[in-house]
């Protein structure tokens, strides 16, 4: 979220007011309840989620290539604070649904709620491909390392429509996210000699995904003004 001031010296200017948001959930379903995991997914779980005020858009993405799926559910919001409202708090924990419960307790899953610290306020643009991936462990002093390889390795290639970058804190650390989208699949060009050796070898997850369900994008509208 980004305040304009015409009145001031500096008008024209961007002032940051709190950095967006970003949850991705992913989770990996055995293949007996698959079926029944994107079922609930697509017509109970994400619905619920997008009806929470500053959730502003929700978009499910699978794993490319063979094995076992992985599914990743990518929700922009306004900022990290939007699960700490009343609205939300009223469809998570003690208040999911039975059905949410009872898989929740056989999927499992990896959460990160993170700050997008590049670039600006964007949202999630529809993306035939989304390329993932995660450097753990790292400090907030890292943070001009990780945008400049990325940067660097994905605004010349032509296929990429949009590339982000977010932030975690956790346990003393920061973890940065890195979502690549785009119109054909994305090359994996971050490298020891544009990420550093000590960052590059941060990297703990790197993986390639479609949309689920190629056409079915579900996103709320945000309403101006």
């Amino acid at each position: 979220m980004v305040l304009h001031d015409p009145e001031s010296a500096n008008a024209g200017k961007v002032t940051a007011m709190a950095r967006k948001g970003m949850l991705l959930v992913l989770m990996q379903p055995p293949a007996h309840l698959e079926e029944e995991y994107n079922d609930w997914y697509d017509t109970e779980h994400l619905a619920d989620r997008l009806s929470a005020p500053g959730f502003e858009t929700g978009q499910r993405y699978v794993s490319a290539g063979g094995g076992p799926r992985t599914y990743i559910a990518v929700y922009d919001l306004a900022d990290v604070h939007v699960l700490e409202t009343p609205e939300y708090r009223k469809l998570s924990g003690s208040s999911f649904t039975p059905w949410t419960k009872r898989l929740m307790r056989r999927i499992r899953r990896y959460r990160m709620l993170t700050e997008q610290i590049f670039p600006g306020d964007a949202i999630s643009q529809s993306c035939s491909y989304l390329f993932l991936t995660r450097f753990s462990g790292l400090s907030k002093t890292d943070e001009s390392a990780v945008i400049g390889a990325v940067e660097t390795s994905f605004t010349r290639q032509p296929q990429v429509i949009q590339s982000r970058v977010f932030a975690e804190e956790k346990d003393g650390a920061t973890n940065y996210l890195v979502l690549v989208g785009g119109c054909a699949p994305v090359e994996h060009a971050m490298t020891v000699e544009n990420l550093g050796r000590r960052v590059a070898g941060s990297a703990d997850l790197a993986i390639s995904l479609v949309p689920h369900r190629i056409g079915m994008t579900w996103e709320r509208s945000i309403e101006e003004g």
